[in-house]
């Protein structure tokens, strides 16, 4: 086995049955921990160590925050004043289109993983993969994903593998939190047993299934607002979108409100581009940047793999992660890029594979196993028979034809003429908002929210008059989650400029400067936003790291 293998590791449990308890029955839910491999049979497998420069796959800093701020800094800092759909333009050539009515459903149903969708068949097939074991347990400690990697570790050949070459393990947030705690453990320890010694070899890698998720419904959930109107036009409908509506429905309302943006973008664009009103900031930077770029991530930017669009999408999502303050997202990709810059710093032969095929580390192999259980277990089924026909769906895969003939199609779609006339109706929506809010400009109100202490100190909240609703300054452009909010009572936002006159750039950020401010004083960066990311690096990745290093390791040797 001298080829790359990548490692799948998640929990699942048996959704049929009851997962609370009543007066009458207790919950039977059954959890199970998942382990699937893999195999890229064309790619050579990843060293361990650099037998170059004596390097091994992991840098001794930890997450190393200096190293990632001086990478940034002149990768992605440059470009942080256009919007997602403005910036990639510069990647359009090499980013994958919809050709038809077909691609483009496809692209709706990424995050359904049913088996029976039939624009999903080739893309789910599980060729090259193999169950190592369905075990029951949880995967809520770094002790559960240890135990749980035992069954890679106790497999000969696997273990074999592993004293050369290493296991990359696109994962969930948990399962990077547990695993890289469970190494930063065995990296501090001078225990050299040979558990620490194997664990060393599994990396574990953000999943970009999981970020293209939770971005989908971070923004989808903290913009409900402007959702539930959209929802409520397109559809004719009085009643109100479901607080935490499926994946599938938070796609199609994505992709309805970057659609239809999109016929009527450039008209928009050019009677409010020099507005800094918050509320038309607010829906310029949702419609423009945020949308897009949370539909974009998986389905075109990572299948794509492009590496240089990636890494720079990655970074714009974990800004958003950022000034939204997700208490996960916003630590992991700091992670992501500390290694990655590692590995590239070091000319790890890991910084070759991943540049020209990234897209192989992906957790979207254990999603897809979990659908197939789901679809042939019942609530009626023990742990037993659960594990059994989890082992009978591995013999299969990749070789089921005669079920896939007889098997009925389950497609959540809509025609091609059913979207089209969605999409007009949302541009004709947006249109009438932009006139509603070019009648309420200067109406927005701010108020202070600030608690004496804790979280909501220095909390500022904005009432949105068109919208109807109160959001907080995280949710408008990021400007207003620094410490310097675009100014009203003058254009420019360059601290020391003595200009007068109202002509510049409005920036994807939200502040704005004259050209000769941003051109020549702030060599076209915005000064204050680049301060608020920089900070924000160094606190959440030096947070994680802390967080790594704070428990106990003993169990992992014992």
């Amino acid at each position: 086995m001298d080829n790359l293998i990548v490692l799948n590791l998640d929990d699942y449990h048996n959704i049929h049955t009851k997962r609370r308890a009543d007066t009458t029955t207790t919950s039977d839910v059954h959890h199970f921990q998942t382990i699937l491999l893999k195999a890229a049979s064309e790619i050579p497998a990843i060293p361990f160590t650099n037998l170059l420069m004596k390097k091994n796959i992991h840098n001794p800093k930890g997450i190393d925050v200096d190293l990632v701020v001086e990478n940034v800094s002149h990768s992605f800092f440059p470009y942080l004043w256009l919007t997602y759909n403005e910036r990639k333009f510069a990647f359009s050539g090499e980013l994958p289109k919809a050709k038809n009515h077909e691609e483009h459903v496809e692209m709706l149903l990424v995050h359904c993983y049913d088996n029976r969708i039939q624009q999903r068949r080739d893309d789910r097939s599980m060729n090259n993969t193999k169950l190592v074991n369905l075990v029951e347990g949880n995967l809520r400690s770094t002790e559960d994903y240890v135990k749980a990697l035992q069954n890679v570790f106790n497999i000969p050949e696997l273990k074999l593998y592993l004293e050369k070459y290493i296991l990359v393990a696109p994962m969930d947030y948990p399962g990077q939190y547990f695993v890289r705690h469970g190494i930063s453990s065995c990296m501090n320890s001078t225990n050299t047993s040979e558990l620490s010694t194997l664990l060393l070899h599994i990396v574990p890698m953000i999943g970009p299934l999981h970020v293209s998720l939770n971005s989908r419904e971070t923004v989808f959930l903290l913009n409900y607002a402007f959702f539930n109107k959209l929802n409520c036009e397109v559809y004719s409908k009085k009643k109100k979108l479901a607080k935490k509506p499926k994946p599938y429905k938070i796609n199609v309302l994505l992709e309805l409100a970057a659609s239809g943006w999109s016929l009527i973008r450039e008209e928009v664009l050019a009677k409010f581009c020099n507005y800094k009103d918050p509320e038309v900031r607010y829906l310029l930077d949702l419609l423009d940047n945020v949308v897009p770029l949370v539909l974009d991530f998986y389905p075109v930017i990572f299948r794509s793999g492009y590496w240089p669009a990636y890494k720079e999408a990655m970074f714009r999502v974990w800004m958003l992660f950022c000034r939204y303050n997700h208490k996960n997202y916003n630590k992991l990709p700091i992670a992501f890029f500390s290694d990655v810059f590692y590995w590239f710093t070091t000319h790890h032969p890991m910084a070759s594979i991943i540049e020209q095929n990234f897209h192989l580390f992906n957790d979207y192999y254990v999603e897809n196993f979990h659908s197939s259980l789901h679809l042939q277990t019942n609530k009626l089924n023990s742990s037993e028979q659960i594990i059994t026909q989890a082992k009978i769906i591995d013999q299969k895969c990749g070789n089921n034809q005669f079920k896939e003939i007889f098997s009925d199609p389950h497609n959540i779609i809509y025609t091609e003429k059913e979207l089209e006339f969605m999409k007009k109706r949302t541009a004709i929506f947006l249109l009438e908002l932009f006139m509603k809010i070019f009648n309420n400009h200067d109406k927005v109100i701010k108020i202070d929210a600030s608690g004496k202490s804790g979280k909501n100190k220095n909390k500022i909240q904005y009432k949105l008059p068109t919208l109807d609703t109160i959001v907080d300054a995280k949710l408008l452009p990021l400007a207003w989650s620094t410490s310097f909010h675009p100014r009203t009572e003058r254009y420019c936002d360059r601290e020391d400029c003595e200009l007068s006159h109202n002509v510049g750039c409005n920036l994807a950020c939200g502040h704005s400067y004259h050209y000769k401010c941003f051109l020549l004083n702030l060599s076209s960066q915005c000064q204050h936003c680049n301060e608020y990311l920089t900070k924000s690096i160094i606190d959440n990745g030096k947070a994680f790291q802390n967080s790594l290093n704070s428990s106990d390791e003993d169990f992992l040797f014992n």
